[in-house]
């Protein structure tokens, strides 16, 4: 029959505990010298192995991978959110990528590193948008102001046209004649006035002559200069129809 005071075995844990602390105190450093190094290392073997296990497999396949690897990870994420677009190039340096549609139109989005998401950028940012100036007026078709004269036996050319951003329009017209610059003048002269035309300047002569003259209104003007040459008399008008 066990006796009451029998002490109780230590269990396996417990004595497997101060087996091995009291195995560390029993050895002998000049005997003992390998065995000691070899459990030393063995437990620092343990230790670097446990650093080594990943805290997370997100961070070891997911942020990792992103890190590495940009381009490949915003490749994969475009073909992910948008399989119906090809991907035409990646900067991994700037976190964009520019996916190209059927029609061939570009498209470029940013990586939100917040939402893990691809953002589409603007094609111009807003500051540069508003500072962009206006277009220019359409320039409108050529063509000889109705109200102009023609010398008979020509046709004059347009040698130039423009409209002003005040709505102006500029016409320069040239044309050639045998007539001495002395009847030109005069036959401008005459049909203007009769259009109720006022001239303000005008000059005859041999060599040539000048006609400086508006409207009523100052809505229309017109100047003529002549000029007489070796192959026959040549004149250039410049007629002003203000808006």
């Amino acid at each position: 029959m066990p006796s009451a005071n029998a002490e109780h075995p230590p269990s396996e844990k417990g004595s497997s505990k101060r087996g091995f602390a009291a195995g560390l105190t029993t050895l002998n450093w000049k005997k003992d010298k390998k065995r000691i190094l070899m459990m030393a290392g063995g437990a620092v073997l343990a230790v670097v192995i446990v650093m080594l296990i990943p805290r997370d497999d997100a961070d070891a396949n997911g942020g990792g991978q992103a890190a590495g690897n940009p381009v490949q990870a915003l490749t994969g994420m475009a073909r992910t959110m948008r399989p119906d677009l090809e991907v035409a190039s990646v900067d991994g340096t700037k976190q964009t990528i520019t996916l190209k549609d059927q029609a061939g139109a570009l498209w470029t989005f940013k990586l939100d590193p917040q939402t893990k998401t691809l953002v589409p950028l603007l094609a111009a940012p807003p500051e540069e948008a508003a500072n962009q100036q206006p277009p220019p007026p359409e320039q409108p078709a050529a063509t000889l102001a109705e109200w102009m004269p023609i010398y008979p036996g020509t046709s004059p050319e347009i040698v130039s046209s423009a409209l002003t951003r005040e709505g102006d329009k500029q016409v320069i017209a040239t044309f050639k004649s045998d007539d001495k610059p002395s009847a030109i003048v005069q036959f401008y002269q005459t049909k203007l006035q009769e259009s109720g035309f006022k001239i303000e300047a005008a000059s005859s002569g041999e060599p040539g002559g000048t006609i400086q003259s508006h409207d009523a209104a100052k809505k229309r003007m017109l100047i003529l200069n002549v000029d007489a040459r070796e192959t026959g008399t040549t004149s250039r008008l410049v007629t002003v129809e203000k808006k």
